[in-house]
């Protein structure tokens, strides 16, 4: 079972919802629980979760490099590059790394077997775990653009079929590239929103991207929740997106995160709705 926990927006409390549904999954479930920071221009779930870490691995890219003797200049890579990584000039072949998307076709395709590749690092993957349940992030290198690629190669490298495991993953925030390779192949979607103006924006463009490219099932909580949310539970309604929990608007929680605490721990009561909602789950 793969749980993915995503928002529209920043800062709307996706990361304190995984960690602490992670928390009680542990406790609840006969299965392995696997937390999964996805979110990795701005990874943070090992604060509140504090894991062990017991390995690490460069996340790569495959990226073409030329042989200057060989390369006659033809501008085929160019053409086939729909990235815009190549370019020809009247002297040399210039390779942005940072635009390739390791394809391989400009390689594949070079009439003069000019390019070969190499490893471009994006960033670090960790893995680790707590005394119940394992843990893994990925961290992308500063300076790089692209979130996607190490995304893909962090799930690759932990979720595996025999390890027969619930992964819970805390995927970034929007609606781009990086949140849709983040929640694709997930069973369920946890939308973690606000009721707020932009956090109703943000929410109907994460589920029109969704609906659009993977239709997977989806569930809304509602965070600093007052009770009667308005045109954010009208929104729910009218989309046909149960809402599955509240968190109340409280001083206390946000002081409480603040000091890298699980929600589970300030608020006990939550532990009911959580259990609630991964037996609904399952």
């Amino acid at each position: 079972m793969i749980i993915a926990v995503a928002s529209g927006k920043g800062g709307t409390g996706k990361t304190t919802v995984a960690t602490s549904l992670a928390r009680i999954a542990a406790d609840k479930l006969s299965t392995d629980i696997c937390l999964i920071d996805c979110d990795v221009e701005g990874p943070n779930a090992d604060i509140y979760l504090k894991p062990r870490i017991s390995g690490t691995k460069l996340s790569t890219q495959p990226v073409p490099v030329v042989d200057s003797e060989a390369c006659n200049i033809c501008g085929k890579c160019a053409e086939v590059c729909a990235f815009g990584a190549i370019a020809v000039l009247p002297d040399r072949v210039l390779i942005f790394d940072d635009l390739c998307m390791g394809c391989g076709s400009c390689v594949w395709q070079c009439p003069e077997n000019a390019l070969s590749e190499k490893d471009h690092v994006l960033g670090e993957m960790r893995e680790g775990s707590t005394s119940t349940l394992a843990f893994a992030q990925g961290r992308l290198e500063v300076g790089r653009s692209r979130a996607t690629p190490i995304i893909r190669n962090l799930k690759k490298w932990q979720i595996r079929p025999e390890r027969n495991a619930w992964y819970i993953l805390d995927a970034p925030p929007g609606s781009a590239c990086a949140t849709l390779e983040a929640v694709r192949d997930a069973d369920f979607i946890l939308l973690v929103a606000e009721p707020t103006p932009l956090g109703l924006h943000d929410l109907s463009l994460l589920v029109g991207a969704v609906r659009e490219g993977l239709g997977t099932n989806m569930g809304v909580i509602i965070n600093r929740s007052r009770g009667r949310d308005g045109p954010l539970e009208d929104y729910c309604l009218r989309e046909k997106l149960p809402i599955l929990a509240r968190i109340e608007f409280s001083r206390e929680i946000a002081a409480a995160g603040a000091e890298g605490q699980a929600l589970d721990e300030v608020m006990p009561q939550i532990r009911q709705t959580w259990e609630g909602l991964l037996g609904d789950i399952q």
